[in-house]
């Protein structure tokens, strides 16, 4: 008797469960309700872009994992930053950390991100002079990264071109389609641009 009464309170509280909200789909996700996947959302990325999620602007390279964390690599040459001691320019270079925090989730294809913690490894602005080639080497931060609370925008690839900044329509890949068809990480300070696109992705 007494099992029997288990099983039937069992299957009371799964159908009182069943009938509490109903699923949603959220950043590719399908959470119990609204309020779960916005929690959801606003603590980790989509899904969609944990399996690919490096970002390029150039001469950085950036990974990002699920929580925001983050590690990246920096090598450009500034011919114009010059000096009697090094006249061909300084070459910036770094391998360097940091994270993303504070997801606000704007809509179903923006996501509002803080950076936080940027740090160089090793001694950041540490700098020698090859003066056989004339040349400064400077352990630095890229300018997108150098400030920590720098506000983000990450668009996803069913972000409308017509609701992304313009520099953002000048580094997309040919297509024809209405929307951006891939990750998007904007500096809205700076206006530096990273994409989750591969070289060979880009017709040229």
């Amino acid at each position: 008797m007494k099992k029997a009464l288990c099983i039937i309170l069992s299957l009371i509280l799964i159908f009182a469960l069943a009938g509490c909200g109903s699923k949603t789909v959220y950043f590719d996700k399908e959470l119990d309700s609204e309020e779960a996947a916005k929690k959801e959302a606003t603590t980790h990325l989509p899904l969609s872009l944990r399996a690919q999620n490096e970002f390029t602007l150039g001469v950085t390279t950036l990974t990002i994992d699920e929580n925001g964390k983050f590690a990246g690599q920096y090598s450009e040459t500034i011919t114009n930053d010059k000096a009697d001691a090094y006249p061909q320019g300084t070459f910036y270079s770094s391998n360097f950390t940091g994270e993303f925090a504070g997801f606000s989730v704007e809509n179903d294809y923006t996501i509002e991100l803080t950076l936080y913690n940027p740090k160089v490894e090793g001694e950041k602005n540490a700098e020698s002079i090859d003066e056989t080639v004339g040349i400064r080497y400077l352990n630095a931060l890229p300018k997108a990264f150098e400030k920590s609370e720098t506000e983000f925008t990450l668009f996803t690839p069913e972000a409308p071109k017509a609701a992304v900044p313009s520099g953002v329509l000048s580094v997309l890949p040919y297509g024809t389609s209405d929307n951006i068809e891939l990750y998007v990480l904007y500096n809205n300070e700076t206006g530096d641009i990273f994409t989750s696109a591969t070289e060979d992705e880009f017709y040229y």
